[in-house]
Parts: C-alpha cells; structure tokens; sequence
C-alpha cells in the first residue's frame, strides 16, 4: 500500500520546515532544497517530490512546493542536479548507495577541479580573472524509515541541495568531512531529531511528528555545538588525521561525556580588568606537544603545574599573554594548558592542529589548521652533500569550523567573506569583464576589509571608482581628511580606521581620505531604523550616489564586534524571496504603484539565482491582473531560471495563458498578424509542454487540453488568410479538434459537469475544417458534426443570452444555410438578434427572406416567441407588411390565420431549440 499524496506531503512539509529553520540559525544565507525519493519495501523507487520554499499564497510566512514528478527516475534528478554520472554509468542501485555515490562523486569532483586548477592556473597576461568556483552548494543524502497511517512502512530518502554555503565549509565537507560541523549536524539530524518505535520509524500523530528530545532548532544547534566540540576532543587525545576523508559520522554519544564547549564558554564569559576575552589556545596531542622541535615555548608549566582546562579564571589572565599575528598561543591537549609557545609549523606534517579563538565575550572561533606546499610560488634546489632536495614555500591554511556567539553555533561568516566581498567587488565594477590587474585589486581591498575588522570600534570602508573619489572628496572635503592618493599598508589600517568616519578607497585600492563623514538624502524606503547610526547613514550615501549618475559603489560596514555588513546586498536568496513577496502585494494594489513595481521588477529580473518558483508567483500575480506584458517578462525569465529543473504542467499552463492573453489583446489593438501569430504559438507550445508533463492523477489535464485547443481555435482563422501556409493551417484545426475531444472526454471520466465552451470551439473548429473540405461528401460529414457539437452547446445553457450563445445561433444558420435548410437558418437568426442587434444578423435574415418571403412568418414566430411581444424591428416589420400585402391580393383567409397565430406567440422553450 502506498502513501498518500497529501500524508506524504504533510511530511514533506515537516520535514523541510524544521531542517530549513535550524539551517538558517547556522547561517541566514542558508537556502535548501529538498528532494524527495520514496521506496517501498522492496527498496524499489516509487515517487520523486521536489520540496522547496516559496511565495506564501496570502500574508504569512513562506510556504512549501511540492512538485511530483510525471517520471520515477532518479537520472531527472540527477539531471536537474547537475550530478556526473557514475563512472560505470549506473546510477546508485540501492538508498544507502545514494548517500555514498553522492560524497564519493562529489569529493572527486572537488578534487579533480583542485587538480585541473593547479595544472591549468591561468596567467597574468590573460584576459579575465577567473574565481575559483562560483558553485556554492552542497550534496547530501539521507533516509528515515516511515510508518504511515495505514501501517505503510516505506523509506523516504531525502536528497538535498544546500546553496549559499561559504567555500570553506564546502571543502570541509567533502575533503575533511569528519571535521565539518554541518555534516556531522546533518547526519544527527536525520539520525536522532525525531522520534522513532521500536523499529527506527518515525510517523505522523495528530499531523506532527514528534521531536526526540522535545527541540526545537535552536536546542538542537546548541546539543549539535556540544557534540561537535566534544568530538574534536576525542579526535585531539586520539591524534586524528585530517587528511584521510572519513564520510560516515556514527551517532556517538561519549562525545557528550566532553566538557569542552562549557569549559571554554565560560572563560569567554569572564573580563579580566574590564577587558573582553581575546587570545588563542592551540590544542594538539600530548605526544606532538613534546615532539622535539614541534613546540618552541616561551613559558612551559612544570608537569605538576599544568593548568586544567576548567580552571576558567587562570586560563582567562593567560589569554592576555597571547599573540596571534605573532603565532603566540596557549598550547594545550584534551586535558591541560601545558604553557605559551609558538609552533614550527615545517615540522606538522600529519599531525592534528585545533585552535580555538576568543573573539569577545561568549564569542568563540574553533579553526582547523594545518599547512600545505604553495604551488604558486617557485622553490629552491639545494644540494647537500651530494643529495638534492627541493625546498617549496609551505602555506598556513586555517579552516573555521565552526563559530559560538552565546553558545549558538554559526557556520560561516553571515556577513563578510572574501569569496563573497571579491564576487561583489567584481559584479559591481567590473561585471564580465574582470582582468588579472583588477583581480589584484581585489584582493588587496578584501585585505585592508579584513584588517579593518581588528579595528574594535568599528569603522566603514568606501570603496568608488577613482573619478568617482576625486570628485566626491571635493564635495566632502570638510568632512573628512584628504590625503594624497596611494595605497596603504594593510597593517596601518587598523591604525587609520580609529578616528570617526570612514575611510575611503578607489578600486585601485588607493587611499584618498580618513574620517570621512557620510551624507545623503534620507528617504522612506532606505534604511532600517533597527540598525544604527553607520549603517543608516552609508545606505543613504550609496543611495546619493546612484541617483546622481548611477555611480557605483561598495562599501563595508564594520560593527565594534567584528561583523561586516556589505553593501550594496549581494544577491540573497531570502532578500529575493521577500522581494517577490512585496511585488505580489503591490500588485494586488488597487491601483497597482507601477514605480515600485518597476524598481523592485528590475531586482528580480536581472538576478541570476532568484528561484524560478517566486517568478512564476509574481508573473501569475500579474496574469491575474491582467498586465500581460509584466507577466511575460516574468514568466519567461522563470523559463530560463528553471534551468534543467523540471518545470511543472500547472507552471507551463501559466505562461500559455501569459502569451494567449497578451495575443487576444494584441489582436484588439494591433493589425500586426506576425506579432500576434507568434504570440499564439508560443502559447500553443507551454500548453503542450503542460500535458507532456501533466501526472496521470493530476486533475487539471482537461483543463491544459481545453486551453491548448482555445489557443488553436483562435489561431487558425489568421492562418486561413494565408495561401502559403495551408498544411500549417490543416495541422493547427487538427490539433484543436483532437485537444478539445480530449478535454471533452477527460471530464466525462471524471464526472464533471459538461463545459459548453468545449462543444463551441470544437463545433467552430470543425466548421472550419468543413469550409476548407474540397470532398463535398467529407464537407457534409464534418457540417454534421459540428451542428450536433453548436446543439450541445445551445443545450447545456438553453436560456443564455450571452455570446456564446449568440455565436452558435449564427453560426448554425451558416451550416443550415449550407444545407439550404432555410426555416432552420432563419430561425437561429431570429433569435441571435433577440439576443444581440447586430447588422450582420440582420442583413443575412433580410437576405434569405427576399429568397423566400414566406420565411418572414417563421421569423416573426421565433423573434415574438422569445421577446413576448409582437413588435418588430424596423427591417423585419417591413418585410412582415409587404408579404402580408402580397397574400392579401391572393389569399385573404390565409393572413387572418397567419395574423392569429402571430397574435398569440408560444413561449420560448428548451424543446424548442432543440428542433434542429
């Protein structure tokens, strides 16, 4: 037995929800995906769900997608993924092949670019400067075992893709992945957060699924903390190698028998003379602390006098006496302080190197380092008696693993980077078109950044092209400190950021003023009245500065806490998402502002990374609201964004709708048939693509049918025009016919009420194909059909008036007319023009009636049946005297009987139109 589509989906929902929160407490950049794979019993793959977070549908928090897949194949996954292949070409056969498959392909893919970017390093003299990589996600795979609410016991294996992941925390992931505190959180997570029976199932109670330790995301990011601090613990007093990739993280739990965490927590807790805690102790194990030569101390402890590392308020005056730009740290084991020393990093080798940082109270910095042979600078040969050896530069390399503000962990740093602060550096000026000179530049402006930050009053950074500084420094020449322009010492900077104001660089990474004071205009959608004074007043001059010219700027706001706020924002999934939120509601304005709407458009539209899902939400908005150009523009760059994502039937019918629209207006206000042509099929082309990928249990399928043959319907007339384009024309009918049946019939299987509108078009597009029928006994079949489609029509609506209505009257008469069925014609025109006076419907009964005046009779029968009363138009009451005026010469009994039946008009009945 399977489970059901709205059980599975209230998991789903569970599921990315709690994930999706304790993510974004590590970091806020944090955005997920999920994909969904259920297997049954037999491990065999029976659904695929793509979980993702979205636009929520009113005012609220964000809410979930859920799209299932038309085909159960892991390789659309993969595909949408961009996952390589597996070298054999076979995709992981089993679900705990999945996890492995996914952290082997992708470490050797992390590997197989180091090596390709060591052999292929690009030199100065060319053109662009490439960054290291632009891919900031990660793979991961996991399972639970599910007990459904029909006793359904099914694996539901979850593939995530986790994007905007900081590059040192990707390396660690798969390079070092027993030292990455989000594998490790991940693979408890999806091992103990939830309750589980006694068989490790976990299942749905009152639609919640319990947590094991009654957490919620914050909790379980701390015991997350706790655990991982412990861990390093044990991989310190068992000298673990951090070069031998170990993937598999097993649920231990003797990591909680560790204190660490508490015991350095609360030495960051504790002043010492008014002071907040800075410095750094080096853990190593006690073997490598005594390998001779390793460890050069400046102050050793006798054995008997180590400090313990729950001595807080001894180990805090020591961090006084650390240094470390001078690489003057506490040097300890799992246990103790064995003294002060610096380290002879030549002699690491393999040996396991964690330092934990003190950055304020309860602020806490846990680093991984080690050192490696720098590739990018030349060594030395040196022969020593008779041997040769090649000496290289080794490189310090410090890896974060994880950061404590007030016992809550952070992965990464949330608002500085020097992979994010180069990327916007490089977009803002030199957008495509970076060379290796600006690359230099870059790097030394990320340096000066970061110097910046040891500044422990917080300052700014303002960083303009050089015009841009000459001219504003002018400006600013009161408020700041001019200086001449050059490049400074990064190790000054601190120096020089102590006095108020910022200071100030062109992106040749050339100095131009101290302490300069920023102004601008404030306005009401600038800035944030929960922030400060600095970061108030540095939107305000970034602002001034785009409105006088769209003059560029960067500039990095440095709280006295070390955090870096960069503006202008660098592309963020969350900013996007509230964007797309905001362009909703001011659309549903009434009237809509259309200068917001432009600016905030603009956001979404020439982002690279907004999900194709919130542009879908806003181009539907605009759909709704009939702005058919907006809502192109919107849906068509969610097109585009979707990438090799499947796109769903719903979101295909959604752009046709788009592009069908915009034709039927178009076609009002335009004569330009081409235009109006291609509107249509690329309309025709989303329907299509909506019921290729339309689930068999989808409900909507007649509705893509029904859409797709509309758009034929209204195509085809325009194409009849054209000679040249006759076989087109025939395909096109054929299409609309063979939509429309299908439309027609999905909705008799699933017992809906019959739509008129489908008897209509197919009555109207087979008249069509019988206009256009040479065979006069193939002209007559297809007439035939389209009479019984327009009665159908007339029949499930019998007393409407309006011009659907009026439409298959008219068009009948056309066929009766065909047929030289002349009563029946003039019948249907009488009524059409009951329902609508228009000329045509006039001039075709006046017409037939001059054939045969007769006629008039039958006329003046149906048109008083229907109005209930025995006037007539001016045309017809002409035409009725004159054929009275006739008989009269011949038959005077013959107008008393016609004057007393007209005298007495039926009242209008089903029955009666259904008489043809």
């Amino acid at each position: 037995m399977e489970i059901s589509k709205k059980e599975l989906s209230t998991v789903n929902e569970i599921i990315y929800k709690n994930m999706d929160l304790w993510l974004k407490k590590l970091n806020k950049r944090i955005h997920l995906k999920l994909y969904a794979l259920v297997y049954d019993n037999n491990e065999k793959l029976t659904k695929i769900v793509r979980v993702k977070k979205t636009v929520p549908a009113s005012k609220g928090e964000p809410g979930v997608a859920q799209d299932i897949f038309p085909e159960v194949d892991l390789q659309t996954v993969f595909d949408e993924l961009r996952i390589l292949p597996a070298d054999e070409g076979d995709l992981p056969a089993t679900i705990e092949a999945l996890k492995g498959f996914l952290d082997q392909q992708c470490y050797k893919s992390t590997a197989d670019y180091k090596q390709k970017s060591a052999e292929d390093k690009p030199e100065e003299s060319e053109i662009k400067a490439q960054p290291e990589s632009e891919d900031t996600r990660l793979l991961y795979a996991n399972h639970f075992q599910y007990l459904g609410a029909k006793n359904t016991h099914i694996t539901l294996s979850y593939l995530l893709e986790i994007r905007n992941v900081d590059a040192v925390s990707r390396e660690l992931f798969f390079s070092r992945p027993q030292f990455s505190f989000l594998r490790m959180s991940l693979d408890y997570f999806f091992g103990n957060y939830f309750s589980v029976n006694s068989k490790g199932e976990i299942k749905l109670q009152d639609n919640k699924i319990q947590s094991r330790f009654d957490e919620d995301p914050l909790l379980f990011n701390r015991r997350m903390s706790r655990l991982f601090f412990g861990k390093m613990q044990e991989h310190i007093l068992s000298n673990k190698s951090a070069d031998v990739p170990e993937f598999n993280n097993d649920l231990k739990f003797d990591y909680s028998i560790h204190s660490l965490m508490e015991q350095m927590d609360e030495i960051s807790s504790l002043p010492y003379e008014n002071a907040s805690p800075f410095g750094s102790i080096l853990f190593l194990h006690s073997k490598a602390i005594d390998l001779q030569g390793l460890i050069r101390f400046s102050i050793r402890f006798k054995e008997t006098g180590r400090i313990l590392l729950d001595d807080a308020k001894r180990i805090r005056k020591l961090l006084e006496l650390t240094n470390e730009d001078k690489d003057l740290y506490l040097i300890a084991d799992h246990r103790h302080i064995y003294g002060l020393g610096e380290v002879n990093w030549n002699l690491q080798h393999s040996t396991l190197a964690v330092r934990l940082d003190f950055n304020g109270l309860s602020k806490l910095k846990l680093v991984l380092v080690h050192t490696k042979a720098e590739l990018s600078k030349g060594g030395e040969l040196i022969v020593e008696n008779d041997k040769r050896y090649y000496r290289s530069d080794l490189a310090m390399v410090e890896q974060p693993l994880i950061s404590l503000s007030s016992k809550n962990p952070r992965l990464g740093e949330e608002g500085y980077s020097s992979e994010r602060f180069m990327k916007l550096l490089e977009n803002t000026f030199w957008k495509d078109q970076s060379t290796a000179a600006h690359q230099s530049s870059i790097e030394a402006l990320d340096l000066i950044v970061r110097k910046a930050r040891e500044q422990k009053h917080g300052t700014m950074v303002v960083i303009t092209s050089p015009d841009t500084a000459k001219q504003e420094l002018t400006t600013l020449s009161k408020q700041s400190t001019p200086i001449e322009e050059k490049a400074i010492h990064p190790d000054h900077v601190k120096f020089l950021t102590a006095i108020d104001g910022a200071i100030y660089f062109d992106t040749q990474a050339r100095c131009h003023a101290l302490g300069v004071i920023l102004d601008g205009n404030a306005k009401p959608d600038i800035g944030d009245p929960s922030r400060g004074a600095r970061f108030n007043s540095a939107h305000r001059y970034l602002h001034k500065l785009k409105d006088s010219g769209d003059q560029k700027c960067v500039i990095a706001i440095i709280s006295e806490d070390g955090m870096v706020n960069l503006i202008p924002e660098n592309e963020n999934e969350d900013l996007l998402l509230a964007t797309a939120e905001e362009m909703i509601d001011l659309i549903n304005v009434d009237p809509p502002d259309l200068d917001k709407l432009e600016a905030k458009g603009k956001l979404l539209l020439e982002s690279s990374i907004v999900d194709s899902e919130w542009l879908f939400k806003v181009g539907k908005a605009c759909l709704d609201k009939e702005m058919y150009d907006r809502a192109i523009q919107f849906v068509s760059h969610a097109e585009t964004q979707a990438k090799s994502e499947f796109i769903t039937a719903s979101q295909y019918n959604s752009i046709g709708n788009c592009y069908h629209n915009k034709a039927v207006l178009q076609k009002v206000e335009s004569d330009v048939e081409q235009d109006i042509i291609k509107l249509y099929e690329k309309a025709i082309a989303m329907y299509e693509k909506a019921i290729e990928n339309s689930l068999s249990s989808e409900n909507w399928n007649h509705i893509y049918n029904s859409n797709l043959g509309n758009s034929c319907s209204y195509l085809f007339p325009i194409l009849r025009k054209d000679n040249n384009s006759i076989t087109y024309f025939h395909a096109i009918l054929d299409k609309a016919i063979h939509s429309l049946s299908e439309a027609i019939e999905e909705r008799k299987r699933r017992s809906l009420k019959n739509d008129k509108q489908l008897y209509f078009k197919r009555a109207y597009c087979l008249q069509g194909q019988a206009e256009s029928e040479e065979n006069e006994a193939n002209k007559e079949v297809l007439y035939r059909k389209s009479m019984d489609d327009y009665n159908l029509s007339l029949e499930l609506e019998p007393k409407d008036t309006g011009s659907l209505w009026t439409g298959s009257l008219w068009n009948k008469s056309l066929i009766h007319e065909y047929f030289n069925e002349l009563k029946d014609a003039v019948e249907c025109l009488a009524r059409a023009l009951v329902n609508k006076n228009e000329e045509k419907f006039m001039k075709k009964l006046v017409k037939i009636i001059n054939k045969q005046p007769d006629l008039i009779l039958v006329a003046r029968a149906a048109y008083t049946a229907q109005t209930g009363s025995a006037s007539l138009p001016p045309e017809l009451d002409k035409l009725y005297e004159a054929y009275l005026g006739e008989l009269e010469a011949f038959d005077l009994e013959g107008v008393a009987a016609a004057k007393e039946v007209l005298s007495h008009p039926k009242p209008d009945s089903d029955e009666e139109l259904d008489s043809n």
